[in-house]
């Protein structure tokens, strides 16, 4: 008799744990924001949509931008198309295929997405420092690259966070598979003739020089065990803003600023310091770095190590130094360019 009364109780709670974690999935479901996708791929790598699509489990579909032409940069918030309603739900896979122009190959693959992960950052938001407001994101960004490279993120203003890595396969596309306007794709040189009308000469050459890197995910996408920290003492700072080679960007201010906490981070690309100088200004400087030069920097965090980036600002010449220490070691980051100017906003 226990033993069935134990049966009992425990079918009691795996049903109440059921029915939680549906009414969980339905909430979810019901919950609207207003977002809109945009496209976007690297200068040297341009694309075209060939169709595309978010697709919710409710049966919304938003269509993706279409655009001849994309490479306004990796990681930015391109081509740009408003459908459907103002609101809509979470999208629980997308669904691309596009032209690669460098490598002239169609690319296409549904995937997947992270529903839950997505839905948080939208119900979280962020702080907007400068504006001192809390805002909601309203973009979902997608980037490619040669070889099938997809990946999503969730833009708004000041911030960018990586939400989707994803691979698409080649494949081999006909006049029939597309509309009959697009026909002309097919033509014999078409691709190649679009990547040299609109992408610039020396971008070209570079490309010629090094090949087509279809390993680029692999490159840009790598994150270390590292923090921030800065020379508090020798001036006050106002924040960091880093802009990352996975292309996700945030704000780092107030006593997330002194205290960073080590976190899984991309390496940087570039970095606005801000600073308040002896008359009271604040100043910006900004730090874009070589990218060969940072990247084989942080190469040298042991696989499961830590790291800090040093920043120090010399608050009469109006410099900053750049230092990653880990595990005893302190490598002077120096290739990098570097302005400082007064905030006039």
């Amino acid at each position: 008799m226990k033993v069935r009364t134990t049966i009992i109780l425990k079918l009691i709670v795996l049903q109440f744990i059921l029915l939680v974690q549906l009414s969980s999935c339905q909430l979810m479901e019901k919950q609207e924001y207003k977002w809109i996708p945009t496209i976007g791929a690297p200068e040297e790598y341009p694309i075209r949509i060939i169709k595309g699509e978010f697709i919710s489990s409710n049966g919304d579909h938003t269509v993706l931008p279409g655009s001849e032409f994309v490479n306004q940069g990796w990681g930015t918030s391109g081509s740009v198309m408003v459908s459907g309603s103002d609101k809509k739900t979470i999208p629980d896979s997308l669904a691309l295929t596009w032209l690669s122009y460098a490598d002239n190959k169609f690319y296409s693959g549904r995937f997947s997405l992270d529903k839950q992960k997505i839905s948080d950052l939208f119900k979280l938001g962020y702080l907007d420092h400068d504006m001192n407001e809390q805002k909601t994101y309203n973009y979902l960004t997608i980037g490619m690259t040669p070889g099938g490279g997809v990946v999503l993120w969730v833009t708004g203003g000041v911030k960018q966070v990586e939400v989707g890595v994803f691979k698409a396969q080649e494949v081999k596309l006909t006049k029939q598979d597309l509309r009959s306007n697009e026909a002309y794709l097919f033509e014999p040189g078409f691709a190649k003739e679009s990547y040299e009308r609109n992408v610039a000469p020396e971008i070209r050459e570079q490309v010629a020089k090094n090949g087509i890197n279809n390993d680029l995910l692999k490159k840009w996408l790598k994150r270390y065990n590292w923090n921030f920290t800065v020379n508090s003492k020798a001036v006050k700072f106002y924040q960091l803003r880093p802009f990352y080679l996975n292309a996700e960007q945030e704000e780092i201010f107030g006593p997330e600023l002194l205290n960073n906490k080590i976190e899984q981070r991309a390496v940087p690309k570039e970095i606005y310091v801000e600073w308040i100088d002896q008359k009271g200004r604040k100043m910006i400087t900004d730090i874009v770095f070589d990218e060969a030069e940072i990247q084989s920097a942080f190469a040298l965090i042991p696989q499961d190590g830590k790291a800090e980036l040093l920043f120090e600002v010399d608050p009469n010449e109006y410099t900053v130094a750049v230092t990653l220490k880990t595990e005893g070691k302190e490598i002077k980051i120096t290739k990098q360019k570097s302005k400082t100017q007064h905030d006039t906003y």
